[in-house]
């Protein structure tokens, strides 16, 4: 009787402690910012018709210095904010305005940054044999496009997700053998 009981309490603790042995990931895309905040307080530091591309740079909206800042293009430019039959040229921002009179003087930045982890938990061996995975991702995202005549920027805006929180649950009910199927299919 003893023996089935400590077997049983070693076979909980084993059972308890193997969720750490699901995987994890996280994605960074590299730059100073390690949070939402500290990207809106670069991006606030931006000031249309003051700021210069070399203020741009410690700032960490420079091409050369982050590894997620593109380049656009006068015709990309023209492009994302060109007016529609919606919005038209009066309705555009000055600095808008100006980069379509500037003609090829007129470049932007656009960053994409974004920061998650996913972090699988549950029942380590309903995971380990494809029964059930449930999976959590945290994180944020900060989008910018800086709009530059020669190197003076005239406008900016942004877009993000400060808070990323999400869950994701996939069942198998026939757990490993699920995939077994279409494999055959291949023969």
């Amino acid at each position: 009787m003893r023996r089935w009981v400590l077997l049983w309490l070693c076979g909980a603790l084993v059972l308890v402690g193997c969720s750490s042995l699901l995987p994890r990931t996280r994605e960074t895309m590299p730059s100073g910012w390690k949070s939402f905040e500290q990207a809106m307080q670069s991006y606030d530091a931006i000031e249309p018709y003051r700021t210069d591309t070399a203020q741009l740079q410690p700032l960490g909206f420079d091409a050369g210095t982050n590894p997620n800042v593109r380049i656009l293009s006068y015709l990309e430019v023209l492009e994302r904010f060109l007016p529609s039959q919606l919005l038209t040229r009066e309705d555009l921002a000055p600095g808008l305005l100006d980069c379509l009179t500037a003609g090829e003087l007129c470049r932007a930045f656009e960053v994409n940054q974004r920061r998650t982890n996913n972090r699988r938990y549950g029942n380590f061996f309903a995971d380990f044999l494809n029964f059930r995975r449930k999976t959590e991702t945290t994180g944020w995202e900060f989008n910018a496009v800086i709009v530059l005549r020669e190197n003076l920027v005239i406008y900016k805006i942004w877009s993000g997700q400060p808070q990323i929180l999400t869950h994701e649950e996939s069942t198998n009910p026939l757990g490993p053998l699920q995939s077994v199927g279409p494999s055959l299919l291949r023969f």
